[in-house]
């Protein structure tokens, strides 16, 4: 077994899974008291433990768990449930994999925890690599607090260049080519189908794929908003976990597309 993998009932997603078996020898477990047979009877190179509401008996059995386990321990959710479920015992776990975090970043981070765990070294060419192919998000808001927010959500899997309005993002354009345009439908002067309406009449930009990221949700605006052909409508309300699961679909639709 390659890696023992704990959660709650149905806290995994099919595509993770799916996508985890592919790589890996996976054997799943919930937190039972059982889990400490299976420990025994058959070797481990990671365990994988996956925090999300956790019951007092889960807790005993995670505690117990980091405590006396001697595989390799990487946790896996959000920071407030780590600091609750983990607390002072952080310095007892391998690595931490914060969530929301997209399916690919994932993997990724699974697999170099697993390269770690067996003294596997990273390629540098490879490594410098991936970073060049980090795709360029340009965030176009007039509002700051959404600027910084949204930025943030993105940071670690994006490079991410942000302008205030309609008009600095038709600027922005013409001196950098983002692979993908998040728009707000609501700004002042130059509103976001206004600004699409101008991206898509220039030539050099016109096939640059934008998605609007907005509060509004009215019916009404948003068909008008489609009628523009957009590649998507996300509502800032979703949040960061539905933004960048919809962004990772998004461009692994274009890169089969291509």
């Amino acid at each position: 077994m390659d890696i023992l993998l704990i959660s709650e009932e149905g806290v995994l997603t099919d595509n993770l899974v799916t996508e985890m078996e592919n790589n890996y020898d996976i054997q799943f477990a919930r937190f039972e008291k059982s889990i400490f047979d299976t420990i025994e009877a058959e070797p481990q190179k990671l365990i994988l433990v996956f925090l999300n509401n956790l019951s007092a008996e889960s807790e005993r059995v995670l505690n117990h768990l980091v405590l006396y386990g001697k595989s390799p321990i990487a946790v896996c959710g959000t920071r407030p449930d780590c600091r609750q479920y983990i607390g002072e015992k952080f310095s007892l776990i391998y690595k931490f994999i914060f969530t929301p975090i997209p399916l690919k970043s994932f993997m990724h981070e699974l697999r170099k925890i697993w390269n770690q765990i067996n003294g596997v070294k990273e390629n540098p060419v490879q490594e410098e690599k991936k970073e060049e192919e980090r795709k360029k998000i340009l965030l176009v808001d007039d509002d700051p607090v959404t600027l910084r927010t949204v930025s943030v959500w993105l940071k670690n899997d994006y490079d991410v260049a942000v302008v205030k309005s309609g008009a600095a993002c038709l600027t922005y354009l013409g001196k950098a080519r983002p692979d993908l345009i998040l728009l707000d439908y609501d700004m002042p002067v130059m509103s976001g189908t206004k600004t699409l309406e101008a991206i898509r009449t220039e030539d050099e930009f016109k096939d640059i794929p934008v998605v609007f990221l907005t509060a509004v949700a009215d019916v009404t605006l948003v068909q008008q908003a489609v009628q523009l052909k957009p590649q998507g409508y996300i509502l800032k309300s979703q949040g960061a976990a539905i933004l960048l699961e919809k962004l990772h679909n998004l461009f692994d639709l274009i890169k089969k597309e291509d």
